[in-house]
């Protein structure tokens, strides 16, 4: 030990003392920076009045701890009762709202509050019809890709969508001996494969290659890890820089997570140059795929409007089904009602019924309603920038408080969907009735699972026709209960931008055929 403790002694070793004093005056300076910010940010900020957590109002720190927990609504429902109010200052500028009313203000394109740039820029999709931030430029991208997800094309593609549903059931039934089927994998699996093929001309094949009762296919790694590194990447933006500029296998040296998402891009680049060869080839296709009204824009934007395409078309209405086949098997008379539709509506258990004839069905629509507004594909804030108010126009005010041009601001799904001053008491009970109710209608303006007005989701019809469809086949067809083996974590839901369970997610028992 000696020996290291006159090496170390040693003058050439130590500090120069002007690179010394250089490092005691740059380490002062960033001290009294830091310092000065924070009383700015807690005293004299146009946002300084407004309550919430001090750390909140002084770094954006605050905000990524509580995203990184991966359940920030339920923090800022907690929140907004402590602090008794409808406003909440959840960073340096940026503002968390709870009241109802002014969702439409918000979100409504007549009222400029523009996107948020560095939020959506996390989602490294620069300019996708999910991502533009210029309305007129948004505009003119929904023109293009809105006709892709019409209602008449949806109805057109009913056969496509029951030959995926079908394919599943079998499965089920070819591994129920094997014990519990994980549903939820499956019905992912099912949701990939159905929007590969609608969207690419091509599915991924995971239904027909699961193996067991696990449904456990490797590429539903590189959706989690999609959606894991978004808040990496809105709080960290130089990562996101560097991921761009590296290959995906060298990627995987630093990142898995990392790297699988890069992978899962590669993947739908294949797909796009598998379509423009059999297309070149002369080859017919049923339905021309997302890359054919696309093909006048660059090879970039088309791989990340496909790729946000993916994401969202398949885990977003994955979820909200997984949810839904526990919350009705595990409520009997829920059970019961939507059974006794289906039986007396669809006599004919195999039959592929036409999706104008299940939207007719009142508590299978009621079921699913009730499972947008509980499950929440997206539960949590969508910012967008509080505008300059138009000469005349008064200021924007909320809770009886100005909020300055230029401040953050954003109303969550979640924020909606359990207002008890809409929803009542049992906002947080899955209840299909409430639907069902004469004044029913008037819920619909508070159900925002899909956003409103011009930047409503395209994806919308599809989705309704994916969770008709599958749910009335699975109800139709197989007898089921939930596995007793579940557990908490297992159905705990979590938010990664889009809502994912922690665990396996609904797990069932197929005990036999339904009559």
């Amino acid at each position: 030990m000696a020996i290291f403790t006159q090496i170390l002694s040693t003058s050439e070793l130590e500090f120069p003392p002007r690179l010394l004093d250089f490092t005691v005056a740059l380490s002062s300076a960033y001290v009294v920076f830091w310092i000065s910010r924070a009383f700015y940010r807690l005293t004299l900020h146009p946002l300084a009045s407004f309550p919430g957590p001090k750390f909140a109002a002084i770094s954006v720190w605050w905000l990524y701890r509580e995203g990184k927990a991966r359940d920030i609504e339920t923090s800022l429902r907690a929140l907004h009762k402590k602090y008794d109010t409808h406003i909440l200052r959840i960073g340096p500028n940026e503002l968390h709202i709870d009241d109802v009313s002014v969702y439409d203000e918000i979100y409504s394109q007549k009222y400029r509050f523009l996107k948020e740039p560095d939020f959506y820029a996390s989602f490294n999709a620069a300019n996708t019809v999910f991502s533009e931030g210029v309305p007129a430029a948004h505009r003119e991208l929904r023109k293009i890709i809105s006709p892709f997800f019409s209602r008449q094309r949806i109805v057109a593609v009913e056969p496509t969508i029951y030959a995926k549903v079908n394919l599943m059931v079998n499965k089920m039934r070819d591994f129920q001996d094997q014990g519990a089927i994980h549903l939820y994998s499956a019905i992912r699996c099912l949701t990939v494969d159905f929007i590969s093929e609608y969207s690419f001309g091509k599915s991924f094949g995971l239904l027909e290659d699961a193996k067991d009762h696990t449904f456990r296919p490797g590429i539903l790694l590189a959706f989690d890890m999609a959606t894991e590194v978004i808040i990496t990447f809105r709080y960290f933006p130089i990562v996101r820089h560097f991921t761009n500029l590296l290959p995906a296998s060298l990627m995987a040296v630093f990142s898995e997570r990392i790297s699988k998402v890069k992978e899962l891009g590669m993947a739908l680049a294949d797909a796009m140059s598998s379509f423009d060869k059999a297309r070149a080839d002369g080859q017919k296709f049923e339905h021309l795929p997302l890359f054919d009204p696309l093909s006048n824009m660059s090879k970039k934007y088309i791989e990340a409007e496909c790729l946000d395409i993916m994401v969202a078309g398949s885990d977003t209405t994955a979820t909200c089904l997984g949810y839904l086949m526990n919350a009705v098997i595990a409520n009997p008379d829920i059970l019961q009602k939507l059974r006794a539709e289906l039986d007396a509506g669809l006599p004919d258990k195999d039959a592929n019924w036409p999706l104008l004839e299940l939207e007719k069905f009142e508590y299978l629509t009621a079921c699913i309603k009730e499972t947008l507004r509980c499950a929440i594909p997206v539960p949590g804030r969508l910012p967008r920038v509080v505008p300059t108010p138009q000469p005349g126009a008064p200021p924007f005010i909320v809770d009886g408080k100005v909020i300055a041009p230029g401040s953050i601001v954003g109303i969550s799904a979640r924020a909606m969907h359990y207002n008890e001053s809409v929803w009542g008491p049992d906002s947080e009970v899955f209840k299909p009735e409430r639907w069902l109710e004469p004044d029913s209608n008037q819920l619909e303006k508070f159900l925002v699972a899909f956003g409103k007005g011009g930047r409503q989701c395209l994806g919308m019809n599809l989705a309704y026709a994916e969770l008709r469809i599958a749910t009335s086949k699975l109800f139709r067809c197989l007898d089921m209960s939930l596995d007793s083996k579940m557990t908490k974590k297992d159905l705990n839901q979590i938010d990664y931008f889009t809502t994912t369970f922690e665990g396996t997610g609904v797990r069932v028992l197929v005990r036999g055929e339904r009559p």
